[in-house]
């Protein structure tokens, strides 16, 4: 590894008006800022601004990495201009990135509209009802978002002056309502995508991504493969005679059939009355425990039919245990 010394050092933090013990949010934030003031978009193919603008974005590819970055900051404190491999700065570099750059990492490609894209994405959480998870749903949300100013079209500057408008940074902070619409088929973890509706306009502007997640339900439970469970409660002669019962779905309430002689902790199957699975094309079942529940505070009728049941009985629950 050799080092060469006429290779002109760049200092990252200052291009990107940073400080060194900045976070990689507000890393971030500056990185879209700049670059929609020097985009070519906004600077009228002004030479001397794309170099600014692909500063910016070399800057960014290295301090937004926390490897790169770490290594770029041992070299600062060491003094040293660059570290080199001869036979790389013979190589044509590729993309846009200076010898400074390559001087460190090699060749890499030129990724800056990616970049700007990227940063320009928003992340927003919303939370959603199994019912509506079921059947689709709309959502009205505020989205705080950061756009080019329309006075100074995002440079900055109006009449060689800050603009008073956005006082200099060629974006303004606004809020806007959007009507988020999740189709049926969506379960906890849903990551839907809304193109050109982050931060920015024009080429750079970003994508909206929404996080989905499932309320918890009073009622029902949510399992493996978009099923759903509930527990339903019956009573002893219910159990024992068997019954017709109405059960509540995430649609509408359908009558089941309760075989005489059910136990408690028994399970039965409502086909197709869990959530869509939209990738597989299926639809999750129903599971309905049943829970047996034992009267209390029962009148002296019901005793003396239970005393009586009790003598005729010939079932012995814990026959088995003893032989």
């Amino acid at each position: 590894m050799s080092f060469i010394q006429n290779v002109k050092y760049k200092d990252y933090y200052k291009i990107l008006a940073v400080e060194k013990n900045s976070t990689i949010e507000q890393i971030k934030k500056s990185f879209r800022i700049l670059a929609r003031k020097y985009h070519p978009d906004a600077t009228k193919n002004d030479k001397i601004l794309e170099e600014k603008f692909k500063d910016l974005n070399e800057a960014y590819e290295v301090l937004s990495d926390p490897e790169k970055r770490k290594m770029y900051d041992e070299l600062s404190k060491k003094g040293v201009t660059a570290k080199l491999d001869a036979e790389i700065i013979k190589k044509k570099n590729q993309g846009t990135f200076s010898d400074f750059f390559h001087s460190m990492f090699g060749s890499v490609k030129d990724n800056t509209l990616k970049n700007i894209k990227k940063i320009n994405n928003i992340e927003k959480n919303i939370t959603i009802t199994l019912e509506e998870a079921y059947s689709g749903t709309q959502k009205e949300i505020l989205l705080p978002i950061e756009e080019n100013c329309k006075i100074c079209e995002g440079t900055g500057v109006v009449n060689h002056h800050n603009c008073t408008n956005c006082k200099g940074k060629g974006v303004i902070s606004t809020n806007k309502n959007l009507t988020i619409k999740t189709p049926s088929g969506v379960s906890q973890g849903s990551r839907l995508s809304i193109k050109g509706e982050g931060h920015g306009s024009g080429v750079i502007k970003g994508d909206l991504y929404i996080n989905i997640n499932l309320e918890k339900h009073s009622f029902f439970d949510l399992e493996e493969n978009n099923d759903i469970s509930c527990e339903m409660p019956i009573t002893v002669t219910e159990a024992v005679l068997g019954t017709d019962i109405e059960v509540p779905t995430l649609k509408n309430p359908v009558k089941m059939k309760i075989p005489a002689g059910t136990q408690s902790g028994q399970s039965f199957r409502l086909k197709e009355r869990g959530l869509f699975d939209k990738k597989r094309d299926i639809t999750g079942d129903q599971y309905v425990r049943i829970e047996i529940v034992i009267p209390k505070n029962l009148s002296q009728k019901e005793k003396d039919l239970y005393q009586e049941l009790s003598l005729i009985e010939r079932i012995d629950p814990r026959n088995k245990i003893y032989h």
